[in-house]
């Protein structure tokens, strides 16, 4: 008899294999960003609030207007999907929409926050240069923990808000403290895609690692599923003991063989129990003169040398 593998059909399943779990992690991720969304849109519109009433008598309110607006209508455009995402859920097959919208929603924000920069950081005084980075910063930092599971949506946020924030905070330095400003910012940056970074691998890790315990997990309840079928259905008694002589399974087989113990099947009895209480227990494989010998039967039971077949 000859037995072979075929490669391609191996080389297939594993494939097969591989992309559902990477669909598994995506899935997951897109969730975690998508779970988290309100918390998001929440602080930005707290965020667009505060500047508006901070600048209203600074700039025109007609700038000031219609740059809520249109900051109003991204949170509307993220909004719209994270309902989307509560009514419909997320499959397999709509992954690629899904991934869009977390990129895009991020990135959209990201540009709204990019233009205010650009707005209103050229004519400002230092405080309220400072204003503007306190809140697009506490985003960004907010943001490595909230929407770090999917990394792309960190990153059209950090690559949009956060980048025209350090740029313009060198391109309208004149002083020491205001480079030194757009250094820190600078810094900042660059540990943001960092810990960015960091977070997403660990939280995909611990997600590989939760996954991998389950499977094993499954793996083991079938194959004791599939054991104890196989012992129940055996034609013989039978009753397994662990190290420490306590019995872990046994079948019907048993239990009809020795009727005397039908109140003594239960996990964690012991095999002296057994033995003490079943004269038919006691005696299998003995030579018939110490057939209810208790000592003899313990022996025989620790030191095993041959087999009995009992009728």
């Amino acid at each position: 008899m000859s037995s072979f593998i075929n490669i391609a059909d191996t080389a297939r399943t594993y494939d097969a294999q591989h992309n559902s779990a990477e669909e598994r992690l995506s899935e997951w991720q897109l969730q975690t960003y998508y779970r988290n969304l309100p918390i998001v849109l929440a602080g930005m519109t707290v965020g667009a609030l505060i500047l508006v009433t901070v600048f209203w008598t600074y700039f025109e309110s007609a700038l000031l207007i219609g740059w809520l607006c249109m900051h109003t209508a991204m949170v509307g455009y993220r909004a719209h999907h994270y309902l989307l995402y509560r009514e419909q859920g997320i499959s397999p097959d709509d992954l690629p929409i899904w991934r869009r919208q977390a990129f895009l929603g991020p990135l959209a924000g990201g540009l709204v926050w990019a233009a205010v920069v650009l707005l209103l950081m050229p004519t400002l005084a230092l405080p309220g240069r400072m204003l503007l980075v306190f809140i697009i910063g506490g985003f960004s930092a907010a943001a490595v923990g909230i929407t770090s599971a999917y990394l792309p949506s960190l990153y059209a946020w950090a690559l949009t808000a956060q980048l025209t924030l350090t740029l313009m905070a060198f391109g309208t330095a004149t002083t020491p403290t205001e480079f030194s400003m757009g250094l820190m910012l600078a810094l900042f940056t660059v540990a943001l895609l960092f810990f960015g970074n960091s977070s997403s691998r660990s939280m995909r890790q611990s997600f590989i690692d939760a996954n991998s315990r389950a499977a094993l997990q499954s793996r083991v309840s079938r194959l004791e599923a599939t054991t104890r079928s196989a012992i129940e259905n055996m034609p013989a008694a039978v009753a397994l003991f662990d190290e420490a002589d306590r019995l872990m399974v046994w079948n019907r087989r048993a239990v009809k063989l020795f009727p005397e113990l039908r109140t003594r099947w239960r996990i964690g009895t012991t095999f002296n129990e057994l033995a003490e209480n079943s004269p038919s227990w006691r005696s299998i494989g003995s030579k018939g003169q110490d057939a209810n010998d208790l000592s003899e039967r313990l022996e025989r039971h620790q030191n095993p040398d041959r087999s009995w077949e009992v009728a």
